[in-house]
């Protein structure tokens, strides 16, 4: 008899967190929102529901309805391209609460992952910030970002003290306009070793080591700087998932990520 998990006719789960979960990939999983996932998104909420933890988001800088709210499109829990969230500009996601899975990414020894499923619309004006804990990207507040800049490229700036020293690392690879793209960037402190991945491309790295400070880093923020009002969604932009890890996955750990979604939900990525 054949077996049932063998089964043409059973088609995987789409869910981000069960894609972690059939990987073997969600040791220290910290964070892990999926428009797609019913458990994580319903329809109506102001809030964006971590399936990892309890590090949940707000739509918007607050729990209430206002201007800046990402708008939430498809049908809940459907698990499919079609359920993401959109801006009209300057749109984003804030913490919910002073959550601490970041605090130490930027200190000594740190070491992180974080992924995003991220439309661009028909043209890139300014960088958005996938993920951003610093008070401004550039200046002296500790922290880290994962950015697409203007020109496309995936760009990790990591702020390593209060002083403004901050080493920022690109890729040569660069994001497809009206497009989902798969963005990843991991990064280890203490084997100064960072991969950053745009869509089936990895480019490793070796930052350079230093004593971070052990200043706690910003607010976190999905699609903006933290306590800056900068690199906000575009208009026209969309994000669909995203995750992170306290540890550092391989480029090999991603990969299979990233084959998981384009063979069953985002079957248009690059």
């Amino acid at each position: 008899m054949a077996s049932v998990i063998n089964s043409p006719m059973l088609k995987p789960d789409q869910r981000l967190y069960e894609i972690l979960v059939n990987l073997g990939l969600t040791t220290n999983l910290v964070l892990c929102l999926d428009a797609g996932d019913l458990a994580s998104y319903d329809g109506s909420s102001q809030t964006w529901t971590d399936r990892a933890s309890t590090n949940h988001f707000f739509r918007g800088t607050t729990s209430g309805s206002e201007a800046t709210d990402p708008t939430f499109n498809g049908v809940a829990g459907a698990k499919s391209a079609s359920e993401y969230f959109s801006s009209d500009g300057g749109d984003l996601f804030k913490e919910s609460s002073a959550l601490t899975f970041a605090d130490a990414w930027h200190k000594n020894n740190g070491a992180f992952t974080m992924l995003a499923l991220y439309w661009i619309g028909a043209s890139k004006s300014a960088s958005t910030a996938l993920f951003n804990n610093t008070g401004q990207v550039g200046t002296g507040a500790p922290g880290v970002g994962m950015l697409m800049t203007s020109s496309r490229t995936l760009r990790l700036f990591h702020a390593i003290d209060d002083t403004g020293t901050a080493q920022n690392i690109t890729t040569t690879a660069t994001a497809t306009l009206s497009s989902w793209n798969f963005l990843a960037a991991a990064f280890d402190e203490a084997t100064t070793n960072a991969d950053l991945v745009v869509n089936g491309t990895a480019e490793n790295f070796t930052p350079t080591a230093s004593t971070a400070t052990a200043s706690k880093a910003s607010s976190n923020r999905i699609g903006s700087t933290a306590d800056a009002a900068t690199n906000d969604f575009e208009s026209g932009e969309r994000i669909a998932c995203f995750a992170a890890w306290s540890t550092k996955l391989t480029a090999a750990q991603i990969a299979t990520i990233y084959t998981a979604l384009k063979a069953n939900r985002f079957t248009t990525l690059p």
